[in-house]
Formats: C-alpha cells, sequence, structure tokens
C-alpha cells in the first residue's frame, strides 16, 4: 500500500511501500514521509514530519543521516547502525517530539582487549545487561553457546558478585565497567541499572560474546554494542560536572551524531577551552591517554593518534575546567557535526604559526618499531615557558608513560614561547616493560633554536630533526635520564668547509661537544682564549666525532681547531 495525499499537518506527504516512495522520488524536508514497510536507507534521509507505521522498521545505515525537520511518531522502531565504515547519523532536530523505541549502535573493532570511553545516546527502560549483554550473563568461566545469543553483538560486563549482579562470571570476577565519580574511577555495581543517554562509562572490551572468558588473553573479534530507549533531543547538561579549580569531568556525547566539542568548549563557562583527553585503545599494550589541543591550527594530539575534537555517536571524553572552577556546561543541537567528515579533505591548509616537536617513543614488537606512546611541545610566543593553564596535564597511563616535566607537572602538551639557550624541556619516562626503545621526534613548522637530545647518562647530545631516531637501552634512571635543550646555529668560518659543525654550542660544562662534517681520522685540538692547551679525548660515533675534554673546563670562550685532509678550520666553542 502507498499514497500520496495531504497529511494532518498540511504538507504534502509521500509513503514508502517497500519498493519505492509514491512520488517516486522520496520526501524533502518540506514533504513528510511515511514509513509503510521496512525500509534500510541507502542515502541520506531529510523530511518535514515521520511517521513509522506499526510493525514497521526504518533502518538508517552506517555513513547516512536522517534529518527531521518536524515530529516523529514512531510506531514501530527507528534503528542506526553501526559498522567499519561509520554510524547512522540523527541530523540536527528542532522538532517538538520524538516518540516509539528506537535502537543505536556502537561497531567497535577487535583491535585489542582493551579499555574503551563509550556512552549511550538513548536513555532505557531495560537494563545494561538487556542491552550491551544481550540480555544474558555467564554463569560459569566455562563457554557456552546459549550465552551468545547474537554473534558478532555484545560484550562481557564483568563485576563483583557474578550472574546475581547481571555480570558474566569469572573466576576473579574482577570489575570491567566503571563510572567517573568525585575524580576517581568507580567499579559498577550491577548490570540491571539503566542506560541514561550522555552517562560515559570505562568499559573493557573483549570482543563480542563468543570470546572464552577462562583466558585473560583471548583472540579478540569485532563486535557491536546495542542499545534500544529514547532517543536524545535538544539541549543536554553533562550531570555532576566536577566543580573544582582545574578539575576534570568525564562527558559522553548525548548525540546518535558527530558532536563538535570545540564548538561545546567555546560555549562553556570555566572550561578550558584548549584540551581534551581521551583514551585510545590502539597505543601501546593495553591503550593509553591521547591528550589533544585544541588551539594550535590544525589541533593536534600529543601522540599519533586517529582521535579529534569530532567525538563520534557513542564517544566519550574528559575535559577541564580553568582556575576558576565552578564550569557550565550546556550542549546544544547546533553543536552536532554531521557533515564533518568532508570538511578536512576539502579544507585549505596553510602554514602553521605553529612549531610543533613531537616526541615518541617506540617499542620493538612483531619485528617491528612502533609508536607507543608520546608527548609534544607546541612553540608560540603566545605562550609562557612556565606551566599555565593552557598545558594539558599528563594523564597516567597503565603502561609507559611520556611526559615533558614543567615546574614539577608533568604535561602531555607542553604550550612554550619559542626557547632560548637556557630553557630545557625535561622528558620523563615511567614505567618501561622492555630494554629496548628508541625516540622518534617529529619536527614541524618550527624555526627556532636547534633542539638537541640530552641523555645526561651517556653523556651524548643528538641534534633533533623531522624523523631524528635515537635508540637506548633502559638503565633505571629514565625518570631524569633524557632532556631537549635548544642551541644556536654551530658557528664556523666562511673561509673553510660550511659542513664542518660543532654542536651543542653554547654547551653546558662537562658535556663536551660533536663535530659533523669531517672524516673520522681528522684531528682536533683545543685551547683557552689564552694559548693554554685544553687536552681532549675524540670517540668515533658514527659519522661524527664526539669530543669530551680530559680536564674539567669552565664557563667561558674556548678555540677548537680541527684539521682534515690538509685543511685547518678554527672554531669558537663557548661554555654556560
Amino acid at each position: 500500500y502507498y499514497s500520496s495525499g495531504i497529511s494532518s499537518s498540511g504538507v504534502t506527504s509521500v509513503t514508502w511501500n517497500g519498493t519505492i516512495w509514491s512520488n517516486t522520488s522520496g520526501p524533502t524536508n518540506s514533504i513528510d514521509a511515511i514509513i509503510g514497510d521496512n525500509l534500510p536507507t541507502s542515502a541520506d534521509l531529510a523530511c518535514k514530519n515521520l511517521t513509522i507505521n506499526s510493525g514497521e522498521t526504518l533502518t538508517v545505515s552506517a555513513g547516512h543521516s536522517l534529518t527531521v525537520a518536524g515530529n516523529v511518531v514512531n510506531n514501530g522502531s527507528i534503528v542506526f547502525k553501526s559498522n567499519a565504515s561509520g554510524s547512522g547519523v540523527f541530523g540536527v532536530y528542532t522538532g517538538a517530539a520524538i516518540t516509539g523505541s528506537v535502537t543505536v549502535e556502537r561497531y567497535i573493532p577487535a583491535n585489542k582487549r582493551s579499555f574503551r570511553f563509550l556512552t549511550s545516546a538513548v536513555t532505557t527502560s531495560t537494563s545494561i545487561k538487556a542491552n550491551w549483554q544481550e540480555n544474558v550473563s555467564n554463569t560459569t568461566t566455562v563457554y557456552d553457546d546459549n550465552q551468545n545469543p547474537n554473534s558478532g553483538y555484545g560484550t562481557h560486563i564483568t563485576g563483583t558478585g557474578g550472574a546475581t549482579n547481571g555480570f558474566d562470571t569469572t573466576t576473579t570476577n574482577n570489575p570491567s565497567m566503571y563510572a567517573y565519580t568525585n575524580g576517581a574511577w568507580a567499579a559498577l555495581q550491577n548490570t540491571n541499572s539503566y542506560f541514561t543517554a550522555g552517562t560515559p562509562y570505562r568499559l573493557l572490551v573483549r570482543g563480542d560474546r563468543s570470546i572464552n572468558m577462562s583466558t585473560n588473553t583471548p583472540t579478540p573479534t569485532n563486535t557491536t554494542l546495542r542499545a534500544t530507549g529514547t532517543l536524545h533531543t535538544g539541549n543536554f547538561t553533562p550531570p555532576a560536572l566536577n566543580q573544582a579549580a582545574s578539575g576534570y569531568s568525564f562527558v559522553g556525547n548525548p548525540y546518535q551524531a558527530p558532536l563538535d566539542m570545540r564548538a561545546v568548549l567555546t560555549a562553556s563557562i570555566n572550561m578550558n577551552k584548549d584540551v581534551l583527553y581521551y583514551w585510545d585503545p590502539t597505543i601501546n599494550n593495553r591503550g593509553g591517554y591521547v591528550t589533544r589541543t585544541l588551539s594550535t591550527s590544525p589541533a593536534t594530539n600529543n601522540v599519533i593518534s586517529s582521535f579529534t575534537e569530532i567525538l563520534q555517536p557513542g564517544q566519550a571524553v574528559f575535559v577541564q575546567n580553568t582556575s576558576a572552577g565552578s564550569p557550565t556546561m550546556i550542549i546544544t543541537e547546533s553543536h552536532k557535526a554531521v557533515g564533518n567528515a568532508a570538511a578536512g579533505v576539502f579544507r585549505t591548509t596553510n602554514t602553521s604559526d605553529f612549531g610543533l616537536l613531537r616526541v615518541n617513543l617506540q617499542a620493538n614488537t612483531n619485528n617491528q618499531w612502533n609508536t607507543i606512546e608520546g608527548t609534544l611541545a607546541v612553540f608560540n610566543n603566545m605562550y609562557s615557558w612556565n606551566t599555565t593553564e593552557e598545558d594539558a596535564v599528563k594523564f597516567a597511563n597503565l603502561d609507559e608513560e611520556v611526559s615533558l616535566m614543567q615546574d614539577n607537572t608533568s604535561l602531555a602538551i607542553a604550550m612554550q614561547t619559542n626557547p632560548s639557550s637556557t630553557n630545557e624541556l625535561p622528558i620523563r619516562l615511567k614505567n618501561t616493560r622492555h630494554t629496548a626503545y628508541q625516540w622518534k621526534f617529529e619536527l614541524s613548522d618550527y624555526n627556532g633554536l636547534t633542539p638537541y637530545l640530552v641523555d645526561t647518562q651517556n653523556s651524548t647530545y643528538t641534534p633533533i630533526e623531522n624523523n631524528t631516531v635515537v635508540p637506548f637501552t633502559v638503565n633505571g634512571q629514565e625518570l631524569n635520564r633524557f632532556k631537549i635543550v635548544f642551541q644556536s646555529a654551530a658557528l664556523g668560518t666562511s673561509d673553510f668547509d660550511k659542513s664542518i659543525a660543532l654542536y651543542p654550542n653554547p654547551s653546558k660544562a662537562g658535556l663536551g661537544f660533536y663535530i659533523t662534517g669531517v672524516a673520522t681520522a681528522a684531528t682536533v685540538q683545543m685551547h683557552t682564549v689564552l694559548g693554554q692547551n685544553i687536552p681532549v679525548q675524540t670517540v668515533t660515533n658514527g659519522n661524527m666525532l664526539q669530543v669530551k675534554p680530559t680536564t674539567e673546563v669552565s664557563q667561558g670562550m674556548y678555540f677548537v681547531s680541527i684539521t682534515t685532509e690538509g685543511q685547518t678550520v678554527q672554531i669558537k666553542w663557548i661554555v654556560e
């Protein structure tokens, strides 16, 4: 059955009969849509008012959107699908009401057994167990097909009391789902409670319910978490925002649509508008925090991650207050970013006004060097070298943790003025699990003094350029072992080969220097300004010469003579 006529609102309506629309072309934002038979969308769908007939289902396919300008009378059901390509989206809604049940999905790939920051876009009248656990729970640690009623859907949620409290039973019943309460993680007491749209959780996702719970190292599987209830529309105020000065709050995306957190923070009061924190499950062994600064253009993460300020449906994130405290945050329909996916492709790129120095920690896994952690320094003269609210504090990781230290504060992102030769950025490394690592540096849009990595244990200086790699072996001193210093360009003369360079210059007393651009058989002599000889020791270090005075030198200027291939050059070396 299908018809074309006048709806109760006085607007022309069209009906889907299972094969075609009654007007062949379908509705528009000024035409009502009636779903008279099941409709899986194959394109975006926009209409004035929307009616779902009893027993029928409108399925909004992954990667497509549903936009309704008026009301939704849902006598059947609406399903927003999710898969590896994306999720179905509900566009900006200005209508008065939505009736009936809506099912939202959140696809989670089989990256690894790891925590995710998740939320629901619907408020349910059924339990967490009935939704994300597919309404079953394991009563023993032995795998049971009966506890996996829908392959590819749901996950195991564990906790104290096991099946008695709606959880899946394990030998330990360790909790796997947490809320963030009063500034700390609090394990969920049971899964018999309901979902409220926008309430965020930290959930350990192992895969779908086919996972064998008798082992801590199961092979992950893809899964889709789904929940059915009342779709949230209109304004949303995150519950229980932390009111403390510089406090952190855990915020979930309340909508079945991408959410622009930059717009949300801009409209908020006493909220840090420049920083977001997210747990990326793909980093390291068990995942790790990613800190994103929004003040650079474009916004930047402290470690390589696909996380952006656009929260996807079902995603949650940490935000921070300013030092004033007492924050206010109201998320509105206008903060949705329904069409954001194409923005990056067509955005005009400009040279950044911000110099970036990314410090990546890499470990060798499966015979390949992979970045597992990192931190970031952003340089612009609008910032201060001291720690301020513009800096992003580091969240503690379960595995390796890398931060830049300023004012005895661990930073995920250090927002710094352009450096001088007296500035330093100590690197703090914690929770090492391997013996061998390497630093890999990324340097972009940076025009300041040359950065060098100092290894205080080996007394080595390494100039940092884009993609510089520095291997090292753990010796237990990594909390205070490494730092980044900034030095002037190497001093040379105009009457000899410009390729010869000495660094760092200036340098700190007791550390020596390197010479590049010479044959390893070069002869090096060092004298004071009064002509007194300073004995030195030279060691070949790759294609460089490492030079160290064998007697203590004080602050001042010295002359270094380098003889190679029958020619001699003299370079001034300054000790601070």
